[in-house]
């Protein structure tokens, strides 16, 4: 089944609708038949749009979960880094009473 919308007879001047269908009447006299088409990507976007919202989502979580998991990390390396530093200045220090 075909719909149809907003049928109307075109003038020959009018090219900005491309759907037309010409028509020859039983006199020989003939007529262009235009009308507006549905927007055929439309189910489709509808069908696409909340899927890639989505995954868009799904990667903007992952993203922050692996950054602060990244941030937590060079955290953790630089209070170990301060803590190396501390105890070879305290084993330092400890050396030079030693002597």
């Amino acid at each position: 089944m075909l719909d149809v919308l907003a049928p109307r007879g075109a003038a020959d001047n009018d090219a900005r609708q491309r759907p037309t269908m010409a028509l020859e009447a039983i006199d020989g006299g003939s007529m262009a038949l235009r009308w507006q088409p549905k927007m055929p990507g439309t189910r489709l976007l509808m069908l696409l749009l909340p899927i890639l919202a989505a995954v868009a989502l799904l990667t903007g979580w992952i993203t922050r979960r692996v950054s602060r998991h990244a941030l937590h990390h060079a955290l953790l390396s630089d209070r170990r880094f301060a803590m190396l530093t501390q105890s070879q200045q305290e084993l330092a220090n400890s050396e030079a009473r030693f002597r």
